[in-house]
């Protein structure tokens, strides 16, 4: 079965499509089925596809039958209508229902009556001994003796409907067959209770009704208001077909939505006001930072995810919770904002209506203020993760907390020793490729675009100590331009990152080893290289905002006073000044420079597939924790 030409790729991820024949794609409105295989590896979405395409073959036969089946009862229900009506129109022009008007005249009145009454004698005896209980009989599935008697009289009717023979004895015969039964019964009963003044006939002309006085339309009603978050998926795709969303939006704009929902609900527009807004904000200072992730708080409903934090405290006053930042608030408030000023826009609100988000959202903290938001590491700290075995020698690729004689030299061992020299951001690390690694001139800098804000595009001098560790050699040289810088990071989560492979990594690893403080991870070390090269004297502060891309005005003057050479040689005088509170000079790199280290090509290719690996083993951990949180409880019975 050739299950590959059912696959296409999108972003990373493998999706399963089947074109639908012509008469299926009409009935059921769409041309194709596409599924998510939610893999991102080939041989995983090929035995996937497999099993989908035999279930959908499967599926397609029953429903051609299904068409089938309908199309037949459409016919039936045709040809009955067609009958009944010449019966009425027999009956309304000359009383009589067997005979045309032609067939009326050359009777005439007296011979005609005795000739219908006769007809219409015998024909209800027949159908009341005879056929009506051959046919309810057949239809129940018994006496089967009589279906050779009634299939002429089925093939007769499928004639006269317009149903080809030859599909009485295919696959959908045995549906075709019963239709046509059931409209035999049907049109004797109507026919029957017509001719027997049962129902009274539609006469052949009927007086037009006097037209009423027209009376001024009465305004129609108002439509019933919808929920809030009625159109939020027409919201969604808007922002991302027109391109005025990064790829993690919709799934930060979906936090926004849920908390709300949580915490407040989802009424209709009309009752969300200033205050209930209030409240919302409130709730969401007074959650954890990692609600949704923390097992002490994720399987609580929101609603009481408070109180259980003011509990915790009251319980373990030594133990420090962090909590939601105003600046998360902010982005909730400003996403459920965004939204509202769509749905007006888009006329999905009513007339007058005011948007009750603006105004609410804290002001960002600056300067000594927002120093409390996030933790640099302490040099303690910093000195216990960098003389941990993921740097000094570990057991084994599988055991890289408990020390011993191998260092690998993976996407764990290189990026935060990037992030702590550099003050790059965590995605913009990952994220890069071989080509993002420029020469000017001699000069080797990192270019990183496409990040947070469009201020944080720029060139970024990579320092003495990271090319001393052999970085190019192991990274960069015998690579192709286009491939990514770390292929063992494959991108995941919801908004589909590089980084979430590494976050996850990288925090179980600090759990490990015991390297975790409150407000310290992975962007405090933007805090420690801002710090440090503050403290270097003389240092442009225009430069610091270069390196860790802040947007500044004096930043924008220093890049455009000098050359592009001179202005990186600048950055790199400054950034080699940053230091690491560790001794590590036993990761110098002692070969030959410019040029591939050895077995560093296969060492790439041995850590993307211990990668791909992982992902399967998580891949199949969440689908049987979807199949538990799907199976039903058993109730145990209490003992006597």
């Amino acid at each position: 079965m050739k299950s590959g030409c059912n696959l296409r790729r999108r972003a990373s991820a493998y999706q399963f499509r089947f074109a639908l024949p012509q008469r299926l794609a009409s009935f059921l409105g769409r041309r194709e089925i596409v599924v998510g295989l939610r893999t991102t590896a080939y041989r995983l979405a090929i035995k996937r596809a497999r099993v989908l395409r035999t279930r959908v073959e499967r599926l397609m036969e029953e429903l051609d039958l299904v068409t089938v089946k309908a199309e037949a009862e459409r016919l039936v229900r045709a040809w009955i209508d067609r009958q009944v009506a010449a019966v009425e129109n027999n009956l309304a022009s000359h009383g009589a229902s067997y005979f045309d008007a032609e067939e009326a005249a050359r009777l005439g009145p007296e011979f005609l009556q005795e000739t219908q009454n006769l007809f219409y004698t015998v024909a209800r005896i027949n159908h009341e001994d005879d056929l009506r209980p051959a046919i309810a009989a057949l239809l129940a599935g018994q006496m089967a003796e009589a279906r050779p008697f009634l299939r002429e009289a089925m093939k007769m009717a499928c004639a006269e409907i317009g149903i080809a023979e030859e599909k009485l004895d295919g696959p959908a015969g045995p549906m075709i067959e019963r239709a046509v039964l059931r409209g035999f019964l049907t049109l004797f009963d109507e026919k029957f209770a017509i001719e027997g003044g049962e129902v009274e006939p539609v006469p052949r002309y009927v007086a037009a009704p006097a037209q009423p006085t027209p009376q001024p339309a009465a305004a129609p009603a108002p439509a019933p208001e919808k929920p809030f978050f009625a159109a939020w998926d027409d919201f969604v795709e808007s922002k991302t077909t027109l391109k005025e969303w990064k790829a993690d939006m919709p799934n930060n704009a979906r936090s926004a939505r849920n908390t709300f929902e949580a915490l407040v609900g989802d009424p209709q527009p009309t009752r969300i006001t200033k205050a209930v807004v209030s409240d919302y904000k409130a709730d969401l200072l007074r959650l954890p930072r990692y609600y949704d992730k923390s097992r002490q708080w994720r399987d609580l409903p929101l609603t009481k995810v408070g109180a259980a934090v003011v509990k915790f405290r009251d319980e373990n006053p030594k133990e420090t919770v962090p909590m939601l930042t105003p600046t998360t608030a902010n982005k909730h408030l400003t996403n459920l904002s965004t939204y509202w000023n769509w749905l007006e826009q888009n006329g999905r609100l009513p007339e007058g209506l005011k948007n009750p988000f603006p105004g609410l959202k804290s002001k960002r903290r600056r300067g000594r203020a927002a120093r409390d938001e996030r933790q640099m590491w302490p040099e303690t700290l910093e000195r216990k993760l960098y003389e941990s075995p993921v740097w000094t020698g570990c057991l084994s690729i599988h055991r890289r907390s408990r020390p011993g004689p191998n260092i690998y030299r993976d996407a764990l061992f290189w990026v935060p020793l990037l992030g702590r020299l550099l003050g790059a951001r965590e995605d913009e690390l990952c994220c890069r490729k071989v080509g993002d690694i420029k020469f000017l001139d001699g000069l080797c800098y990192l270019e990183i675009r496409g990040s947070k804000t469009d201020s944080s595009d720029r060139d970024v001098p990579l320092p003495r100590r990271i090319l001393d560790f052999g970085f190019l050699e192991y990274r960069f040289y015998g690579r192709a331009p286009e491939e990514p810088l770390f292929p063992e990071l494959i991108a995941q989560g919801p908004a589909n990152r590089h980084s979430d492979a590494f976050g996850g990594r990288f925090s179980h690893y600090r759990h490990k080893i015991g390297v975790k403080e409150p407000l310290v991870d992975f962007h405090s070390f933007r805090h420690n290289v801002t710090t440090d090269l503050k403290n270097t004297a003389g240092l442009n502060t225009g430069w610091i905002d270069e390196i860790t891309g802040h947007a500044s005005d004096e930043r924008m003057s220093e890049s455009t006073r000098y050359t592009k050479l001179i202005y990186l040689t600048n950055l790199k005088t400054a950034i080699d000044e940053v230091t690491i509170a560790a001794n590590l000079s036993h990761l110098r790199y002692a070969g030959p420079k410019g040029v591939a280290a050895p077995g560093a090509q296969e060492d790439i290719v041995k850590f993307r597939k211990l990668a791909e690996q992982e992902m399967r083993k998580k891949e199949g951990r969440n689908e049987v924790t979807v199949k538990l949180k799907m199976k039903p409880k058993t109730k145990v019975k209490a003992k006597a």
